[in-house]
C-alpha cells in the first residue's frame, strides 16, 4: 500500500490487513471408525481404514523431511496410541503404530510384534481410528475457498 495515498469510501492510511487468518485443508473428518477387534496371537496385526486417501497437514516442526503430518489418532480400548515411522528400534510395550500406503491410496495402520512395539490387547472391536481424508498431502490451490462450512471463531 502507498501510505500516501487515501483509500475511498472514508478509509484512511494506515490500514492493517490480514493474511492467512484461517487454516484450511481438503477433506472430510471420520471420527471413531471401527477398524477391528484385537488378537494378542497375532504379530504385526493390521487395518485398512476404510476411506482414503489419508489427508496431511503442513507440519513443518514433525520431525521428518517431508514438513507434514498425519491427523490420524487411532486409539486400542480407548487408549490413544503413538504413530511413529519405524517400529525397528522401539521397545516391545510401546503402545505404537505405523502407517503405510499402497498405490491405490489406502492407508492401513500396523501395530508391533511384542519385541518391536507392542502386539494389540485381544477385544472385540477394540481399535478405532479418527482421521481426515479425501486431499493425501495436498494443500488448497489459492483462491479455491470461497466459503467456510462452519463459522471461525476469531
Amino acid at each position: 500500500l502507498d501510505q500516501d495515498a487515501s483509500l475511498g469510501n472514508g478509509l484512511a492510511v494506515p490500514v492493517t490487513v490480514y493474511g492467512n487468518v484461517v487454516k484450511a485443508t481438503h477433506g472430510e473428518t471420520v471420527r471413531d471408525e471401527t477398524l477391528g477387534s484385537g488378537d494378542a496371537s497375532v504379530p504385526n496385526q493390521s487395518f485398512t481404514l476404510k476411506k482414503g486417501p489419508l489427508s496431511y497437514v503442513s507440519a513443518p516442526s514433525a520431525g521428518n523431511e517431508s514438513g507434514v503430518a498425519s491427523p490420524l489418532e487411532v486409539r486400542v480400548e480407548g487408549v490413544l496410541w503413538e504413530e511413529v515411522r519405524s517400529l525397528f528400534l522401539s521397545q516391545g510395550e510401546a503402545q505404537i503404530y505405523i502407517v503405510r500406503h499402497d498405490d491405490e491410496g489406502n492407508a492401513s495402520v500396523a501395530f508391533g510384534d511384542g519385541v518391536r512395539g507392542s502386539r494389540l490387547p485381544a477385544g472385540v472391536n477394540n481399535v478405532t481410528a479418527s482421521y481426515r481424508h479425501g486431499a493425501g498431502s495436498a494443500a488448497p490451490p489459492s483462491d479455491s475457498i470461497t466459503q467456510m462450512v462452519k463459522p471461525v471463531k476469531v
